[in-house]
């Protein structure tokens, strides 16, 4: 592949990788990005409350 194919592909990665976290976020998902890239893109968390009504 050349080199723009691969660019190019890096910045659908990218792009799709920022769209879905911010999807999630809008869900109330916590979503945080690795700082040291290790094979995991993303760590995704909710939380939820177990109160009584």
């Amino acid at each position: 592949m050349s080199d723009v194919e691969n660019k190019k592909k890096l910045v659908i990665s990218l792009y799709g990788e920022m769209r879905l976290a911010m999807e999630l976020h809008d869900l109330e998902w916590q979503v945080h990005r690795a700082y040291i890239d290790e094979g995991i893109d993303f760590t995704i968390t909710k939380y939820f409350l177990n109160a009584k009504l």
